[in-house]
């Protein structure tokens, strides 16, 4: 990978695993952090070139460079704000934005998820690492209930919030597709509907803001699965199934603020059941 120019010295968004920086009016580098290996960025640049094989509303692909000897992605600029700070802003679009959601969702899991790593595998494997946390009775019925579960071939992000939609020109672009699977839709839609209402809210964030999520959160989660399900077939009672495997891999990630939140919300799935006849 060549040595791109150096971009300018501050980033203008910083995530949990890369630095970004806008170098044109044209084109954003993607730096990953130290720690982050050539591997990861060439899984990502993989996914990456498939989404563009398919014509996912993501942005283009451009190559894999490198900054400070540290692996680095290039991609097309979005200009635009993202969905969250359009509904931070306008907390009164918060229903024409939920639907944007739903429209952008329904558009991806109508590609073919072929080539990409299975969701099933994946949650097997958090599950399984969240044990120790999970305890064996816990982990043994997420388990029991994975294997029954049906298959699915859609394209899934794994990872759709409004934080991680952009707003351009030509409409919303999804980004942050290092999570994307293959499998069915339902599982995608519940793991969205999870990082909607319940996702921690991080206390980093403002008040003014934190509030504002607070207040629209079920709302937009309402409309987002109401708008879902008129444009796409939707088996509800699968999506609740998933509810169920996806807090235990919730619990792999390692977020302590919603740490004692999921063991209660697993539990009570565990009574209700909701899956006993798959």
């Amino acid at each position: 990978m060549p040595e791109a120019p150096f971009p300018p010295s501050r980033p203008f968004a910083v995530g949990r695993t890369a630095e970004v920086y806008a170098v044109s009016p044209d084109e954003i580098v993607k730096v990953l952090k130290a720690g982050f290996d050539d591997d990861e960025a060439e899984l990502e640049a993989e996914i990456a070139a498939r989404l563009d094989a398919r014509g996912v509303p993501a942005p283009r692909f451009l190559g894999l460079t490198r900054q400070n000897d540290r692996p680095a992605l290039r991609y097309e600029r979005i200009d635009g704000p993202s969905m969250l700070e359009a509904l931070i802003a306008s907390p009164w679009q918060a229903l024409s934005l939920a639907r944007d959601l739903a429209v952008l969702h329904t558009e991806i899991h109508d590609r073919s998820g072929s080539g990409f790593r299975d969701l099933r595998s994946s949650m097997v494997n958090r599950t399984e690492a969240a044990g120790h946390e999970l305890g064996n009775t816990r982990r043994d019925a997420v388990l029991e209930l994975l294997s029954r579960l049906p298959d699915g071939g859609a394209l899934l992000h794994g990872d759709l919030h409004p934080g991680n939609v952009l707003l351009g020109s030509s409409g919303p672009i999804a980004i942050d597709w290092i999570a994307a699977r293959s499998g069915p839709a339902e599982a995608d839609v519940a793991r969205t509907l999870f990082l909607l209402r319940d996702s921690d809210v991080s206390d980093d964030m403002p008040l003014r803001i934190r509030a504002t999520v607070a207040l629209v959160r079920t709302a937009f989660a309402r409309r987002y699965l109401l708008a879902y399900a008129t444009r796409r077939p939707l088996d509800r009672e699968l999506v609740r199934a998933w509810r169920l495997p996806t807090l235990a891999a919730r619990l792999h990630e390692g977020i302590e603020a919603e740490r004692a939140g999921l063991l209660r919300e697993i539990d009570r799935e565990l009574v209700r059941g909701s899956a006993k006849g798959l």
